[in-house]
This record gives structure tokens, C-alpha cells and sequence, in this order.
């Protein structure tokens, strides 16, 4: 549970992980170890650790949002 998600998810295929914010954008991270999604998830703060351990380090690419182009 974090109030900055509503979702978080991660292909171990792809390496790609997807995190829907809070007001609805969508981000996807890319090259994202299955252990780094695995760490995240079990962090005491999902926000603190994803702005400390995901955000700066992996590539993100905003992805189109529902009505947008």
C-alpha cells in the first residue's frame, strides 16, 4: 500500500515495470531485476524506497493515459 500508487507491476520477462501513480499517469520502468521489484515491494515505504532506489536509477517512459493522445 503507498498513497503515491495505485498500482505497481513488473514483467520478470521484459524486466519492465509499470507504476500507475496516484492521479492516474502511468510510467514505465525499464531493465527492472525481478529482485529490485521483489525489494520494493517489501520495503516499510514503497514511496521512499521507489524514490530512492528505482526513480533515479532506471530509465522511465510516460505512457498514454486513458482519453489521452
Amino acid at each position: 500500500k503507498s498513497s503515491m500508487f495505485q498500482a505497481l507491476d513488473h514483467d520478470p520477462v521484459s524486466r519492465v515495470l509499470t507504476a500507475t501513480m496516484a492521479n492516474g499517469q502511468k510510467y514505465a520502468y525499464a531493465d527492472v531485476p525481478a529482485a529490485k521489484f521483489t525489494e520494493l515491494m517489501a520495503a516499510p515505504s514503497v514511496g521512499k524506497h521507489f524514490g530512492a532506489f528505482i526513480k533515479p536509477i532506471f530509465k522511465a517512459t510516460k505512457l498514454p493515459t486513458v482519453g489521452e493522445k
